[in-house]
């Protein structure tokens, strides 16, 4: 099947889920309910591409026999683990295989792995210091060279192996990882519903479900797949904006580009944070890069755009992952340290805000009955105990709130209103079946701004 043929079935699979109109339940495990989490990639080596030209790749990699020779990232997992802790992440994960089939764990299975098994210093830390983490894994591309003679498309990233052959090597890599780390969870890229060319994920479901059924399991971009919703853990988007899509996705190519958009990565932030809440009745976390994009490191122009998706995505009732970048040296880029510091000083005050609350089933995506916001300023609803939170979110445009309007019709009974997390006590007035909250503009936070409605 030609590439465009496996887009255009790719296209045809898609549909949403019906719609409820109860609020969801939280588990207790860190997976269950909404929660931060950052994701440590070893993706950005030299020719970082994403859609690279893997001949050309594999051989700049290469002595004269075939050997891989690795030169970096030459990972600090001491240092991501710290900056984790820091932060006050809920989880985490790192690297063990990206689509380059370079292995960054102790495997028997292939010499196209690095010299030091990175994935087990990361296991050995995560657990002394009690942070849950997931293993990353390619289950989808793999473009290590003893695969050349079974490879559909040894050039392009995108090249779907579902040879029996590669079946069994994944079998054996998950029974490694599992066995030799003891992961919370395992995140495989990415999950694929058409049947021609999705033997890599029927397998690693049956094979993880059957083997090792306490193993938390994601795929990425399985959210908008039915048929994930039910053999899952939880299931998963890309998110890499709060509105529309910025950028052309210079490098990655016209077909990867259009395949990418297909998977839902190109889509608006908001919109889609907003219908897994209406509309999902399991588990689903985001992946956000830190950066602009997967290859593009280059922080967002807004610093505070990225704490902003994370607040709306768990706002939202889901998880979000966040990807650092990690240079050859094996340290995390300085920026985007710096960045993940940003939402950590946020997060950590609030993080009971959003761990312990459920998100609120309703239609549109803006919560109901609030009104008076500046243009550019969406609001989401949760419930938290007996209470309601509301979050004001800056989406676009440069106002500052003065006062906001709550509908006494959609949310009768309140008792009192509070600024959150200093439960700060604020004056409401009564108009016209409304309720009016005024703000001082030192009470708004520039991520987001929360409400709690004690009835």
């Amino acid at each position: 099947m030609s590439l465009i043929a496996i887009i255009i079935v790719f296209l045809i699979s898609l549909h949403s889920v019906p719609g409820l109109d109860n609020p969801r339940t939280s588990g207790s495990a860190w997976w269950q309910h909404p929660g931060m989490g950052i994701s440590y990639t070893i993706e950005s080596r030299p020719g970082w591409a994403w859609n690279r030209n893997y001949k050309k790749y594999n051989r700049s990699l290469m002595d004269e026999n075939g050997n891989l020779i690795f030169n970096g990232p030459y990972c600090k997992v001491d240092e991501f683990v710290k900056l984790s802790k820091e932060i006050g992440a809920d989880y985490h994960m790192f690297y063990a295989k990206w689509h380059d089939g370079i292995c960054f764990f102790e495997t028997k299975l292939s010499d196209w792995k690095t010299p030091v098994d990175y994935m087990a210093g990361f296991s050995k830390l995560s657990k002394k210091e009690n942070i849950p983490f997931m293993i990353y894994y390619s289950n989808i591309f793999d473009h290590n060279p003893q695969f050349d003679h079974i490879q559909p498309l040894k050039w392009s990233t995108i090249s779907f192996i579902q040879n029996p052959e590669y079946l069994r090597y994944l079998e054996g890599q998950y029974r490694e990882l599992i066995e030799q780390y003891d992961p919370d969870g395992l995140w495989l890229d990415w999950y694929w519903k058409t049947r021609t060319v999705n033997a890599t994920v029927t397998t690693s479901i049956d094979f993880i479900r059957k083997n090792y059924p306490d193993v938390v399991l994601g795929f990425n971009n399985s959210s908008r797949y039915e048929s994930a919703h039910g053999v899952l853990d939880y299931t998963t988007h890309e998110i890499h904006t709060l509105g529309k899509p910025e950028g052309n996705l210079e490098g990655m190519g016209k077909l990867a580009a259009s395949l990418f958009y297909l998977v839902g990565g190109g889509d608006e932030g908001w919109v889609n944070a907003n219908h897994f809440r209406r509309d999902f009745d399991h588990k689903w976390s985001a992946v956000t890069p830190a950066g602009k994009f997967w290859q593009d490191p280059n922080l967002r122009s807004d610093p505070y755009d990225l704490p902003r998706i994370v607040a709306m995505v768990m706002a939202c009732g889901g998880r979000n992952t966040v990807q650092v970048n990690i240079k050859m040296d094996g340290y995390v880029f300085e920026d985007h340290v710096e960045q993940m510091r940003i939402v950590g000083q946020w997060y950590k005050s609030r993080k009971h805000l959003f761990n312990q609350a459920k998100a609120l089933r309703y239609e549109g995506d803006t919560a109901p009955g609030i009104c008076g916001l500046p243009p550019g300023y969406k609001t989401i609803a949760s419930q938290l105990g007996d209470d309601v939170l509301i979050h004001i979110i800056k989406v676009e445009g440069s106002g500052i709130p003065s006062e906001i309007l709550i509908s006494e019709d959609e949310w009768s009974g309140v008792k009192g209103i509070y600024i959150e997390p200093k439960h700060q006590t604020l004056k409401i007035t009564k108009q016209g079946g409304f309720l009016v909250v005024q703000f001082q503009k030192d009470q708004i936070d520039p991520v987001d701004t929360i409400l709690r409605l004690d009835f």
